[in-house]
């Protein structure tokens, strides 16, 4: 599992739940350092978290 290692979300006040989406592999950041929590989810970015979902909940 990768460590995450976001230097955006210290602090925020999703910072819990952005760790624990990366943890679980349903989201990644825009590079290893970075995730722009303040920033919209593109319609690409929502397909992708989607399918991730749906991987995490099935094993598939």
């Amino acid at each position: 599992m990768a460590e995450c290692k976001f230097t955006d979300i210290s602090g925020h006040y999703g910072e819990k739940q952005i760790r624990e989406v990366f943890e679980m592999g349903i989201m990644n950041g825009v590079d290893e350092t970075h995730f722009n929590p303040n920033e919209p989810v593109t319609r690409a970015q929502a397909a992708i978290i989607a399918r991730n979902v749906v991987r995490y909940i099935t094993g598939k």
